[in-house]
């Protein structure tokens, strides 16, 4: 767990330099005390469960801000389709962004030096000393060049304006404005170190992120939440997947263990959003120094579905076909 707790600090920075690039330009964004969920999949709107996913992201949007939490809750659906193209504006302010990141890095050691200097004078450091105006100048300079009028996109390609998943953003009033406290996020390629954007793989994302959303309506077993605890990461999962079956035998959901199971099972659609939103305003709300533990257990029950442990049904299985039809086969 402390391997993954270095590896989640360090994919989750870079995660968050994205964001700054994604929102910053358009509205001042509160990184730091803020939250990344994401979902994963094939294009299926109802059988992945996007659906059920972005009405309940709606409701924990509305809760949010009426509670008047300050955080963020950046939610990545990592959906790969066709017919996308690179949205060069965003690339222009990630680059922005680590031209000014590089140009504050390369000041950093002047700044030491004036605070230090300043405190070794028995004097309060003051902006005008610690800050050289050239520095000034050109941060200006950048910031201008930064800005941009409106709200941030629904997705970072460009993609077709109907896209249902966007429009279920919309339709639940997730519009990415400055008060919005849930913002989200259309990816719709496959996850690369190479491309322009975010710079993760998909284990690499995983990794920085609070919570995997996977609230499928069928799976023959679904490996995406099973991948996602085993990385440490907290997982929502449902009674109509193989694997949250197998969770719910193994954990007590009572007590919001690290694997979660939506129980999707002969329950009506807004039963099924109304659970889903209470399982996310409780990841949401629960205190950080709470989340370690949750992280170990998720870890823990990936563990209890090691090929190791289900190998041996399977060599029990072919046994008893040999012994059975044995026979016909030879």
């Amino acid at each position: 767990m402390e391997e993954f707790a270095l590896l989640h600090k360090k994919y989750l920075e870079k995660m968050k330099h994205f964001f700054s690039a994604y929102f910053n330009p358009y509205y001042e964004t509160n990184l730091w005390d803020s939250m990344v969920f994401f979902t994963s999949g094939r294009y299926e709107m109802r059988n992945k469960g996007y659906d059920v996913f972005i009405e309940a992201l709606g409701r924990l949007n509305e809760i949010m801000k009426k509670e008047q939490l300050k955080k963020n809750v950046f939610t990545l659906f990592y959906v790969p389709k066709d017919n996308i193209k690179e949205n060069v504006d965003l690339i222009e302010s990630i680059k922005l962004y680590d031209d000014m990141k590089e140009k504050v890095e390369d000041e950093i050691p002047w700044i030491e030096e004036m605070i230090l200097d300043s405190i070794i004078k028995g004097k309060i450091p003051k902006a005008s000393v610690i800050f050289r105006k050239e520095f000034l100048q050109e941060s200006k300079r950048k910031f201008s060049s930064f800005k941009k009028e409106g709200n941030p996109p629904f997705s970072a390609y460009i993609t077709d304006e109907n896209d249902l998943i966007i429009n279920a953003f919309k339709k639940n009033n997730l519009l990415n404005r400055k008060e919005d406290r849930v913002k989200v996020i259309l990816y719709p390629t496959y996850l690369s170190t190479n491309d322009r954007l975010l710079g993760l793989n998909i284990e690499q994302a995983t990794q920085g992120s609070h919570l995997g959303v996977f609230p499928s309506y069928y799976e023959p077993w679904g490996y995406t939440p099973l991948e996602c605890a085993a990385n440490g990461v907290m997982a929502i999962t449902t009674d109509l997947a193989g694997f949250g079956i197998f969770i719910k035998e193994k954990s007590d959901q009572k007590d919001l263990p690290g694997i979660m199971v939506l129980e999707r099972e002969n329950k009506t659609h807004d039963e099924i959003v109304k659970k889903l939103y209470e399982m996310l305003w409780a990841v949401v709300t629960i205190p950080r120094n709470e989340r370690i533990p949750k992280k170990a257990q998720a870890k823990y029950l990936a563990s209890l579905a090691d090929w190791k442990i289900l190998i041996k049904n399977y060599v029990k299985a072919h046994n008893l076909a040999l012994e059975k039809f044995g026979s016909h086969i030879s």
